[in-house]
Parts: structure tokens; sequence; C-alpha cells
């Protein structure tokens, strides 16, 4: 007998502890943030396992005994079938590369794999897609822009900007500096104070009198919680454990060359355990891929001291214009103005 499927969202007590025990023992960590999780169980106790958090389908377990017996097929249904009641028809899958076939054989097509983890997602040639659109964006904006007398240094910055700061100002003028072209790639993620339409025209104004920008968002494939989950869970406990292996590559074999960028900048971090992790292990490799990593000192303000956008929320929920305005670009303050005004009160603010 195989069993019976038993959904949770999503589990907690003595069964989120049982699924975690599972997970463990078939190698996987149970993740922060998953929203529901389909099991299915028979006298034996737990013999397979998906969750999902946002659009991507991750923590995915069979029992060894049970592989092959389409076992994986009834707890991924479960799961699809429960992100098709939320409306979400495009979704990640985050698993081993040893599950490969299995999941080919779902309608499930690979985006990215390295030797502990394999992306694949619903859409046959979205990751293709997404490739073409960061080329037809360049070719526009150049074009914009006007011809370039040299592109020989192509530069990228990927930033949160939630909200922009002049920390990120800052950044983005002292890489400008060493590139003929710099790609700054905003995260497009919804899980922040501000929207990615919100955070994306921060961005627009903020860097506006700089020379050689050019825009992007990420999609699902950089800094995204299908590539880099731990990202949005940041604890130090993350960080001990953040795979951002899949991220980079994903970034150094594939939008690097694809755009020609040869360098890589970051902002030094002190603070965050999980964005520091990420820099370190940016810097062991892409370089390797032939990717130059520059990190740059961040701002420091006499009365902020390091600025961060942190701060800036922070002190934007405490109502602490004073500072806010410190350190938020004049170009962007009107706006953040309007933001506020009109819909403050649903952010906290």
């Amino acid at each position: 007998m195989k069993g019976d499927i038993v959904t949770g969202s999503p589990f907690k007590g003595e069964r989120l502890e049982e699924i975690k025990k599972f997970l463990g023992n078939c190698g996987i960590c149970y993740e922060e943030g998953i929203e529901y999780t389909a099991v299915l169980r028979n006298e034996e106790g737990i013999r397979a396992c998906a969750s999902v958090e946002g659009n991507v389908i991750k923590c995915v377990a069979v029992s060894e005994n049970l592989r092959g017996e389409g076992v994986l097929w009834e707890v991924l249904s479960a799961v699809v079938s429960h992100l098709q009641r939320q409306g979400i028809n495009r979704y990640f899958l985050y698993t081993k590369p040893e599950y490969r076939q299995i999941f080919k054989d779902m309608m499930m097509y690979p985006v990215c794999e390295t030797k502990n983890v394999l992306l694949m997602e619903s859409q046959r040639d979205g990751w293709r897609k997404y490739l073409e659109e960061l080329k037809r964006e360049t070719a526009l904006q150049r074009k914009e822009m006007g011809a370039a007398s040299s592109r020989e240094r192509i530069g990228a910055i990927v930033l949160n900007a939630n909200p922009f700061t002049v920390g990120h100002q800052y950044l983005v003028r002292e890489a400008a500096k060493k590139c003929d072209e710099l790609h700054l790639f905003v995260l497009s993620s919804e899980n922040g104070m501000f929207t990615a339409a919100e955070r994306m025209e921060m961005v627009r104004r903020g860097t506006r009198q700089i020379p050689g920008i050019i825009l992007h968002g990420t999609s699902d494939y950089l800094v995204s919680p299908a590539t880099f989950p731990e990202y949005f869970h940041k604890d130090v406990k993350s960080a001990k454990a953040a795979n951002t292996e899949l991220d980079l590559v994903m970034f150094g074999r594939e939008i690097a060359p694809a755009l020609g960028i040869g360098m890589r900048f970051v902002g030094t971090e002190q603070a965050d355990e999980v964005t520091r992790s990420y820099n370190e292990q940016m810097k062991e490799l892409l370089p390797e891929m032939g990717i130059e990593v520059v990190e740059t000192e961040r701002l420091q303000l006499p009365e902020v001291g390091t600025v961060s956008a942190s701060k800036v929320r922070k002190w934007l929920r405490q109502g602490d214009f004073a500072r806010v305005w410190e350190c938020v670009p004049k170009e962007n303050q009107e706006y953040l103005k309007e933001i506020v005004n009109h819909t403050g009160e649903k952010r906290g603010i």
C-alpha cells in the first residue's frame, strides 16, 4: 500500500517535526517560509513529501524503496493543484539533480544545475526567453542613450533598493566610473515594503544623471525565491546554510556572457550575515567564470553611520523623516513622499 495524501497549510507541531525528520533522513532541510505541504503517508509513516513557497516547489523527497512507484507524481500533483487554486500557473521546482528525469517526465524543464541543486520550471522556454528579453532591453536602451565609443568594460550590480538610498546611488556612481556600460538588475520579488515597480522607478530616478546605465528586472532568475531563497529569510542559521551557488552560476554562465558583462560590483557588508555570505561566495566563484568582483566600501554619513535601506525602513515606520531624507537621494524624495501619503498606512508607515 502506497498510502494517502495529507496536506497542511503549513503543518505545525508534531506533524511538522515528523516532516523535518523525514526530510533530514533524505538529506534535505525543511525551509522557513513554506506555505503548504503535501505528504503521502501509510502505516509506516511519511513516505513522500513536497512543499510550496510562493511559486516555488521545494523540499521534495520520497522514500528510497518507493522511487519509481509514482509516489512523487502524487505529492507533486497535490502541490500543483494547490498552486493552480491560487491562480499560479507558472512555477519552479527546487530539487536534487538525481530527480531530473523523473520530473522531466512530469513536464518540468531544467533551468540550471549545480552539484547539489537542480532548478526546473513549468514553462518550456522561460529561461531562454528571459535571456532574450535582457538582450532586447539592452539594445533598446543603448539606442536611447546613443552609440557608445567603447563597450570594452561592462559591469553589473544586483540590488533590491527597498528603498533606493544615497548608499545605492554612491555604489552605482563609483561602479560607473570603472565601466563603459553598467547593468542594474532590480529584484522583481514582491517581498518588501515597496513593490517591484516602485523600486524600479526609484532606481530609474536616482540614476538618471549617471551615464551608461541599463536597467533590468530580475524576474524569477536572479536573487529570487527560486534561485536564492535564503535571501528572503535572513537569519544566522540561513546564512550558514545558504546555497548561493545556483544563483551565481546562472549569472556567471548565462546572464553575464549574454550581455558581455565582465565585472560585478557589490558593497561591503558587515551587518547582514546572508548578504555577506553571498558576497564571499561570489568572490570565490565568479572569477572562475571570468568575472571580476569589485567590492566598494559602503557610504558613511556623520549622523547615520553606514547607510542602509533597512535603517530607512525603520525610520519610515518610526516617522523619523529627518533621517529618512538624509539617506534618500533628492531625486527620489518627492516620489517617496507620494507613496507614503497615498499608501503609507497599509505599509506600517
